[in-house]
C-alpha cells in the first residue's frame, strides 16, 4: 500500500534523487486522503528503503525522510480500545455457543490477541495461580508474558473443563 502511495511522487526517480521537497508534496497530497497515522507508516516505509539501500555499495548517502519534521503531522490519535459495559454485556449475551463465549472471554477478560487465543493450550493455563503463560514463540512481540486471569475467566474455564474437557 505504501509503495503504491509513493509511486506517483517518486516512482520515476532514483533513490538519490528523492529530496525533502518530494516528501513534502507527498505528505501534503496524502493528507487530503488519509489520516496522519497512515502517512507516518508511509514515511517509515520509505525510510526503511533508504536504510536498506544505504547498506549497499553505491547506495544513497543520506535519507531525506529523516530531515522531514513528522511533528507537523500532529500527535498520534488516541484510540479507544475497550467496550462500554453495556456493549460488553450485549456482546456476551449474543454469543450462544459456550466455546465461542470462552474464546470471547479470553479476549475481553485477559486482553489476549486472536493469535494468542488460537495458540492457547492447556499447558499455558495455571488455574491455581490464576494466570496464562504466553511463551515468546506464541505471541506477536516474541516476548513471553504472564497474563492474570479474572474470576470470571477462571469460572468460564472451569465450566468448560467440566462440560467438555480440555480442547486439543
Amino acid at each position: 500500500t505504501s509503495l503504491r502511495a509513493w509511486h506517483p511522487f517518486v516512482g520515476h526517480l532514483m533513490l538519490e534523487q528523492v529530496a525533502r521537497l518530494h516528501i513534502q508534496r507527498f505528505v501534503s497530497e496524502r493528507l487530503k486522503q488519509v489520516k496522519p497515522g497512515t502517512i507516518r507508516n508511509d514515511l517509515a516505509f520509505l525510510s526503511s528503503l533508504f536504510a536498506f539501500a544505504q547498506m549497499l555499495p553505491g547506495g544513497p548517502e543520506h535519507n531525506p525522510v529523516l530531515s522531514f519534521n513528522k511533528k507537523s503531522l500532529g500527535s498520534a490519535e488516541e484510540r479507544v480500545r475497550w467496550l462500554m459495559p453495556a456493549d460488553e454485556k450485549a456482546l456476551l449475551a449474543a454469543v450462544k455457543e459456550p466455546q465461542h463465549r470462552l474464546i470471547l472471554l479470553f479476549g475481553l477478560e485477559a486482553g489476549l490477541r486472536s493469535m494468542e487465543i488460537r495458540n492457547l493450550r492447556v499447558r499455558n493455563i495455571d488455574l491455581r495461580h490464576r494466570y496464562i503463560l504466553l511463551r515468546g514463540a506464541e505471541v506477536k512481540t516474541s516476548r513471553g508474558r504472564r497474563v492474570p486471569m479474572t474470576r470470571t475467566l477462571c469460572r468460564a474455564v472451569i465450566a468448560h473443563i467440566r462440560a467438555r474437557g480440555w480442547p486439543n
